[in-house]
């Protein structure tokens, strides 16, 4: 059986020099995997300095764009990606590293075609994001373990977690066609986050108009972290394999500057959780009607 084709996609913001190294040390993890094609959208201010990197390694594998319109990370998404025929996509998080010799891609790669799957989450591969599918019966493979995830199954999972659970994850191996279902769909019709960032790609199992999908899990670690996951252990800094140069919270208070509220500590906690949640719902709104 050959190699199903295959397209590392990224559409991300590089504009810290944290975050540079970190995709460049990502990058050099698995760049030698059996990619025909690296179809990278950067945003930024470091986008030509990413530029030159990756074309410094993949000549003319890279298709490379600068593409941030005020129609927001999906629209451009669903334009940097409209010519893919790959068989499968690569979504490329620029903070996860690679754990294993990149040959072993050739065989998840044929193991998820033969296996039909849908879709394959790479990283945070840890015992708490696993647990969903000790609740369902799967057919293993040398590499993976293939779940059909119906409404039924779903249903079954919900009631033993005691809620609900990922079912898509943008750190994901997806059939392209599964890829483009998600970027061309319109859910959340309510929008979790704001429309310049990919957020909402990623969607848990009430959201059940995407079922069924037949969900691969890896048996191995191929990716991990470098400063997030389940437990503060389980990241590569929590593990001593990557230097804490800063950590999660500083790079996002200097991405992000989220807000803080002095208030806060005036008002008692159930009420300022109500009024948490009412604003969240604004917030929603906001984001859906791109105010």
């Amino acid at each position: 059986m050959s190699v199903p084709t295959l397209t590392i996609f990224a559409n991300f913001r590089i504009d810290q020099e944290e975050r540079f190294m970190r995709m460049q040390d990502s990058f050099l993890s698995f760049k030698d995997i059996c990619a025909q094609h690296w179809v990278i959208n950067v945003r930024g201010s470091y986008k030509e300095k990413v530029h030159s990197f990756l074309a410094t390694y993949l000549e003319n594998r890279l298709e490379i764009s600068f593409l941030e319109s005020k129609a927001g990370w999906f629209r451009d998404t669903r334009e940097i990606m409209s010519g893919c025929t790959s068989e499968f996509v690569l979504f490329w998080i620029e903070d996860h590293i690679n754990m294993v010799p990149v040959e072993v891609y050739q065989t998840v790669l044929k193991e998820l075609s033969q296996a039909q799957c849908d879709i394959l989450s790479y990283s945070f591969y840890h015992p708490e994001t696993l647990k969903p599918y000790h609740y369902v019966s799967g057919d293993p493979f040398s590499t993976l373990t293939a779940y059909t995830l119906t409404k039924s199954a779903v249903c079954e999972i919900e009631r033993q977690l005691g809620g609900v659970f990922h079912i898509v994850s943008a750190l994901s191996i997806l059939k392209t066609s599964v890829f483009k279902k998600i970027i061309n769909s319109t859910h959340p019709l309510l929008k979790k986050w704001p429309k310049y960032l990919p957020f909402d790609f990623e969607k848990t199992s009430d959201a059940k108009q995407f079922l069924p999908l037949i969900t691969a899990v890896p048996r191995l670690e191929l990716f991990a972290s470098i400063d997030a996951g389940p437990t503060e252990a389980y990241s590569l800094i929590g593990r001593g394999l990557y230097p804490n140069r800063m950590d999660r919270a500083s790079l996002h208070e200097i991405e992000f500057k989220p807000k803080k509220y002095k208030i806060k500590s005036f008002i008692p906690p159930q009420i300022w959780e109500k009024a948490r949640q009412i604003y969240k719902v604004f917030l929603r709104l906001k984001y859906t009607l791109n105010i």
